[in-house]
């Protein structure tokens, strides 16, 4: 099996098992079961409601992040193992070539460099629930097979979880909710367009723009032509109209009573009726 075949057979099966799952626990009961483990100070309950999201009640902090870690590895390991992955530039470890431009990136971003730096800060309880955490994590790993993933991109181990991979699952967490690179790629394709340019002799920067960022005013062509005209009178009487608009802003703001002057009221029952011929 290729290695493109691969990832889409492993996109499917993550996509799909999670939703699979829970069809199977719709109208189960729910599920009270104890945890003991070594190094546990005592036992810890998880009770699963019954569309299998658990509760976990311990005496202890560090008992209730040990078990929380061995749930989130048996029921979303993989995951897990992309996650960290793909953060630290190395998901074409596990998914193969086509990761490899999204390795470059994320270890241009240096999101690993960055959570070697938080987790040098990190106080010592945080550090400790996290370590308590990849204790559990790998407590699941050292005793259950790997998730069905790993079989169809025949891989056989996989690496334990370190409180480091915690802290770098956060930080692409981050990023994937706040990067954007479109800036960064449209200034490299500018670039290119602009070497094609001056060997065809042609400006590349301008074609460019016209490519991608065409932009135009309306026109006769304009599917509601009237429209235009509506809203250039708009235009024009709220210009003329302008100072008693936020006179009026201000007095409901001062004093609460939205009283809206005749002008305003005729100005809008105008633009209204335009709109409504347009």
């Amino acid at each position: 099996m290729n290695t493109s075949v691969k990832t889409s057979v492993v996109q499917f099966i993550s996509r799909t098992l999670p939703l699979t799952l829970i069809a199977s626990l719709i109208a189960q009961p729910a599920i009270a079961e104890d945890f003991s483990f070594p190094g546990l100070s005592g036992t810890v309950t998880v009770t699963e409601d019954v569309y299998g999201i658990p509760t976990i009640k311990g005496e202890r902090d560090l008992d209730v992040m040990f078990v929380q870690g061995y749930l989130h590895a048996r029921d979303r390991f993989f995951s897990m193992d992309r996650d960290r992955k793909g953060a630290a530039g190395r998901a074409a470890e596990l998914l193969g070539e086509g990761a490899l431009s999204s390795d470059v990136q994320f270890r241009t971003l240096g999101l690993a460099r960055a959570a070697t730096k938080t987790w040098a800060a990190l106080d010592a309880d945080t550090k400790a629930w996290l370590q308590s955490y990849a204790n559990g994590v790998n407590t699941w790993l050292a005793n259950n097979p790997l998730p069905p993933e790993y079989s169809v991109l025949e891989i056989t181990k996989a690496d334990p979880w370190t409180p480091l991979d915690s802290v770098l699952v956060a930080k692409g967490l981050a990023a994937s909710l706040s990067l954007e690179t479109s800036d960064i790629d449209n200034t490299i394709k500018l670039g290119a367009y602009s070497i094609v340019g001056d060997i065809a002799g042609i400006d590349g920067a301008a074609l460019f723009f016209e490519d991608t960022h065409r932009s135009a005013p309306p026109d006769d062509r304009f599917t509601a032509p009237e429209f235009l005209a509506a809203m250039a009178a708009a235009a024009q009487e709220s210009t003329e109209a302008g100072a008693p608009r936020g006179v009026e802003k201000q007095s409901i703001s001062v004093t609460g009573d939205q009283q809206v002057s005749e002008t305003t009221m005729a100005l809008a029952e105008r633009v209204k009726m335009r709109l409504e011929n347009a």
